[in-house]
């Protein structure tokens, strides 16, 4: 029953009215970003009521909506071109030149791509205008839910090496914006700042499009301008048997094992896949320990392939909230701060360890100390032994 004294609109999105669901009415939807479907109101919007969703700054009236959209697009890619694509997409000068020059080409052939550039330079633009962080973030919801919808649909036709590294890049952009994109939103929020369970689970999701993308696609990206993308993302094989933890960190692996053993005793299978888990994060650990004595230095890569390395049943319990699975999330957490210096992943930690806190229950809080430990001393127990020097190899 509408509740007296409110008014009942009859403009929400298709998807929401079928889902009987209260719909925002901005174009997209946050339900439909949200969920990373094509939004109705993104295709029936007329040019001015548009404008009046994606331009809540000061603006010239005067012009055109068809105008507007344009020059602010512009302003989108202009902004990629001269910042986005030269600061912390890469290490390496042919990784930088990929972003600038090949990825960018790649957009102007495929609107799927060009659309998720857009949606991360105005992420970018939101991190550094904070006063005009709600029209940015509002232009990054209406681009990347182009471009989800879009991305979609190329992966359900022929995957040809025309499209191919399109698609590759577009997944990497994906995983870049969803990290991003919670930032941004949780900066402008006051405390508890928190990144919230259910951002953190779709981040996984949406990143495991990368994993997706190559599984279909690998043996055309390989042969593709895109590369190398492939190369460094983790320690080179022959280094594998000489990385070893510094012993605080393997000390705190070990007593997450025991924990596992503890609370999944009776559920073998939520065991094995934690376990697993906890494996992962071990390897996330060790290339944190070894790129970080290395010129360019621990990359968002080096972290972030964490989320694809995981199986869907990790992110299952993730997402029903199961204890364990969530203290394991947290310590991965800290190791993104390992790469603060990039725009898109600063403070992510900080936020995901808190909205971590609020789910987990209070009894088993204690557990996410030393994570919070870490974050305040620069992950010390990972990058450097028991004397304070840079850990390395043996």
């Amino acid at each position: 029953m509408t509740q007296l004294g409110s008014k009942k609109s009859r403009k929400g999105c298709v998807r929401c009215k079928g889902r009987r669901v209260k719909c925002n009415e901005e174009a997209p939807c946050s339900n439909c970003v949200r969920r990373g479907e094509q939004c109705s109101l993104v295709a029936v919007a007329s040019p001015s009521s548009a404008s009046e969703t994606y331009g809540r700054a000061e603006r010239d009236e005067t012009l055109p909506g068809s105008q507007r959209e344009w020059l602010q697009e512009m302003e989108l890619m202009h902004h990629f071109s001269r910042h986005v694509s030269k600061v912390a997409l890469g290490a390496s000068d042919q990784i930088q030149s990929l972003w600038r020059d090949v990825i960018p080409e790649e957009a102007l052939r495929h609107p799927f791509l060009l659309h998720g550039l857009l949606a991360l330079s105005a992420l970018s633009l939101a991190s550094l205008r904070p006063a005009e962080s709600a029209r940015y973030l509002s232009l990054c919801d209406k681009h990347q839910s182009i471009a989800l919808a879009q991305f979609r649909a190329a992966l359900a036709g022929e995957i040809t090496m025309d499209v191919a590294a399109a698609l590759f890049a577009l997944s990497s952009c994906i995983s870049i914006s969803s990290m991003a994109r919670a930032c941004a939103r949780v900066a402008a929020q006051p405390p508890p700042k928190a990144v919230s369970l259910d951002e953190i689970v779709e981040m996984f999701v949406l990143t495991r499009g990368v994993r997706d993308v190559i599984g279909i696609a690998h043996d055309l990206i390989i042969q593709g301008p895109l590369a190398p993308m492939f190369a460094g993302h983790e320690m080179p094989e022959a280094q594998k048997s000489r990385v070893f933890l510094p012993p605080p960190a393997q000390t705190r692996l070990d007593e997450l094992q025991t924990m596992l053993h503890q609370h999944c005793a009776n559920e073998l299978p939520n065991l094995t896949v934690c376990s697993e888990a906890l494996r992962e994060l071990k390897d996330i650990y060790r290339n944190c320990q070894y790129f970080h004595t290395t010129p360019g230095g621990v990359q968002s890569g080096h972290v972030v392939r964490y989320t694809t390395c995981v199986s869907p049943d990790f992110v299952s319990l993730m997402q029903n909230r199961y204890p364990p699975a969530l203290i394991i999330l947290a310590h991965w957490a800290v190791s993104t701060m390992v790469v603060k210096a990039a725009w898109y992943t600063t403070n992510w930690g900080v936020y995901a360890i808190e909205g971590i806190s609020l789910v987990l229950e209070p009894g088993l809080r204690g557990w996410l100390d030393w994570p919070r430990q870490q974050m305040q001393n620069g992950m010390a127990a990972v990058l450097q032994g028991q004397n304070g020097t840079p850990a390395g190899t043996h």
